[in-house]
């Protein structure tokens, strides 16, 4: 399952990535891979890709290439970049991932041309002031380091689009990240959140938002503010009860909050009329508000690992569900509205208590897969079923 919505997260964040390129496409004699053939001709070099050439110090021949656009040292095991990095003023970006570097030198801050600077996988334990500096930075990824604090010169990355800061040691965050009023994209997935700062209403070009496994108790309030917001990714936190001020998110299309512990959800939630993925596995839900059912354009409805003993019959009435799991439940029974839901086309009820299905379930013409091990189904209903379900995936 977390698969499924990583997947999902990954695509989501890849889309805007995939359409901007910081750099233009650089000519081919301009590229090289090579330290000692780059250094026959200096001038020409525009991009230098040395990743994974298990490199332990940063190769102080770089600086001969006056014209470097674009340098990747991902991957080997480099610990220190030197100061005098900030001499390379035409660099665009920068890709020192997967290395052992502990700490940026201030005169990172040299780069102002720099639009995208990727040090995730590191052993960084603080970013430096200056890179406050990096004016036309537009993707910043500084995923899985050591980082405990965050600069507030963050806030002057005012053309930033995209930023993360994922499996860190992250307790709070500075004021100012309203400032940030051109990001897109924030990934802030494992740390130790538990507030957000008040200006993140003044992100208004946010689309996705991802603050899965911190210490959010509740829904921050702020986020029902941003407008722009379509993908909110909560899950594996401690979240007890969503607020009403959900009703203001109007244009949120994905809400993801499995692994916290909601009892039930409000009848706000049918003010969501963009939702069309919702995510609450592994919470303590068992059942669902009737307002639930104006949500007429939900496609995805995760509900595995919670405490249903019935389908809750809200459900029946969303008819453009396509993919529907209630598996690891204590349902015992499939009602025959079941055939109400034409759309779907996956179903899976896996682990619970159903002895017998209703003949009603082969009126899912659509659907492809249907999964129902570990229930207690009669042979001779398996075989029907499967007669009857020709087109789909049937697993017992």
């Amino acid at each position: 399952m977390k698969l499924i919505i990583f997947a999902a997260i990954f695509s989501l964040l890849t889309l805007p990535l995939q359409a901007q390129e910081t750099v233009k496409t650089i000519a081919p004699e301009n590229c090289f891979t090579n330290l000692d053939e780059a250094l026959k001709t200096p001038e020409k070099v525009l991009m230098l890709d040395l990743k994974e050439n298990k490199l332990t110090k940063f190769p102080s021949q770089i600086f001969k290439f006056k014209n470097l656009q674009k340098l990747i040292l991902r991957n080997n095991q480099i610990s220190d970049l030197p100061e005098n990095i900030g001499t390379l003023t035409e660099l665009k970006e920068l890709n020192v991932s997967l290395n052992r570097i502990s700490k940026l030198p201030k005169s990172i801050g040299k780069l102002t041309a720099l639009q995208e600077l990727l040090v995730m996988e590191n052993n960084l334990e603080k970013l430096p002031a200056e890179i406050g500096n990096l004016t036309m930075l537009l993707r910043f990824n500084a995923r899985k380091n050591r980082l405990n604090e965050i600069p507030a010169e963050i806030s002057k990355l005012v053309n930033l689009q995209y930023l993360s800061l994922s499996e860190n040691n992250i307790p709070s965050l500075p004021v100012g990240f309203g400032k940030l009023e051109k990001l897109q994209n924030f990934i802030l997935r494992d740390n130790a959140i538990a507030n957000l700062p008040d200006d993140f209403a003044n992100l208004k070009s946010i689309e996705t938002m991802v603050l899965s496994k911190n210490k959010f108790t509740t829904l921050p309030l702020v986020l029902t503010q941003i407008q722009s917001l379509k993908h909110l990714f909560l899950n594996e936190n401690q979240i007890t009860e969503l607020p009403k001020e959900i009703s203001r998110f109007k244009n949120l299309e994905t809400l993801d909050l499995w692994g916290n512990q909601l009892t039930n959800l409000p009848s706000e939630i049918q003010y969501l009329e963009n939702l069309d993925k919702l995510y609450l596995m592994s919470n303590q839900l068992s059942k669902l508000p009737k307002e639930i059912t104006k949500l007429e354009n939900i496609k995805i409805l995760f509900l595995s690992k919670n405490n249903f003993t019935v389908i809750p019959p809200e459900i029946f009435k969303l008819t453009s569900l396509e993919k529907l799991n209630l598996s690891d439940n204590q349902i015992s029974d499939i009602p025959t509205p079941i055939s109400n839901l034409k759309n779907l086309t996956e179903l899976n009820l896996a682990n619970n208590k159903i002895t017998k299905l209703p003949l009603d379930i082969v009126l899912l013409q659509n659907l492809k897969k249907l999964k129902l091990e570990n229930n207690q189904i009669a042979n001779e209903d398996k075989l029907k079923i499967e007669s009857l379900l020709s087109n789909a995936q049937v697993s017992y």
